[in-house]
């Protein structure tokens, strides 16, 4: 029975895969699962019971972003299950532009911004018109922030911290818990409303959240979590992460809020929804 919803993963063309791979084995960690096809990973999350997958490449570098997010819209065409995000760099001239193409004419559910791969602050005034897009259309922004598990002058809680005093309706769901500043990432929940979090990875050895801090999170947090993997960007079987999840012994309510129900609030997913939304219409640091 299909009933998670993955909230982070990580899809490429297979060249760019590869690369990915590559920088991985040679500076991090090694894949698990290291199939470039997206086809085949797509369909080892449905066996792995997973039934929507939030999805998203990323821009390393200016110029490559129009074409990932078209060759990522016509993935999302074959596989509805896919909930794609946009990707946008910097640096890219028409990036106003092509944001509101991406939530217009390809009717993505929003944005992933990795500041880490980028080399970005999240409060950069390039990457402005991508927020005021995300609000125009009622939008989320997955937004790796946090200095785990490299951390990097453009990383950090200062710079999110800015971020939502400008723009505090802004919906944003925060990768790998905002690890390694956990406490104050999650301070900013009780002013702002949209912030979410997502625990890709969080157990994985470069970031080596403890379990009993994950299950203090969990209970204290139970609204604001969504279950995310970081797939295939793993060094550990996919299922043990729901194992552990399980083993856990969340309440019933907790659980369902964090593999599914918190994601169909924040993505606006329902059981019969595609990508459209509601009413709306080199790799050199490749980190999940």
């Amino acid at each position: 029975m299909h009933t998670v919803i993955d909230a982070h993963i990580h899809l490429f063309p297979p060249r760019l895969l590869r690369a990915i791979y590559r920088w991985f084995v040679e500076r991090a960690w090694t894949i698990h699962f290291d199939n470039p096809a997206a086809d085949d990973l797509i369909r080892f999350l449905a066996e792995n019971g997973v039934y929507r997958a939030v999805t998203s490449c990323y821009a390393h570098k200016p110029g490559i972003a129009q074409s990932l997010n078209d060759w990522l819209s016509g993935l999302a065409d074959r596989w509805p299950t896919l909930i794609p995000l946009g990707t946008l760099h910097q640096d890219d001239p028409d990036l106003a532009v092509e944001a509101r193409r991406c939530l217009d004419t390809l009717g993505f559910r929003g944005f992933k911004i990795h500041c880490g791969v980028q080399r970005v602050v999240p409060d950069d005034p390039r990457l402005f018109s991508l927020y005021e897009a995300a609000l125009d259309f009622d939008r989320p922004v997955l937004i790796h922030a946090g200095s785990g598990p490299y951390p990097a002058s453009w990383l950090g809680f200062r710079h999110f911290h800015r971020l939502m005093r400008r723009y505090p309706a802004l919906k944003v769901q925060v990768a790998h818990l905002g690890m390694w500043e956990v406490e104050d990432f999650f301070s900013l929940t009780e002013r702002y409303p949209g912030v979410y979090f997502d625990l890709a990875a969080v157990t994985n050895r470069h970031l080596a959240l403890p379990v009993s801090g994950l299950d203090k999170i969990l209970r204290r947090y139970p609204e604001r979590v969504l279950y995310g993997s970081d797939f295939p960007l793993i060094e550990e079987p996919y299922p043990r992460f729901l194992e552990l999840l399980r083993s856990l012994g969340l309440p019933d309510a907790v659980y369902r809020g964090v593999t599914r129900e918190n994601a169909e609030i924040l993505w606006g997913i329902s059981a019969a929804s595609g990508r459209k939304c509601g009413a709306g219409s080199s790799a050199s640091d490749p980190r999940g």
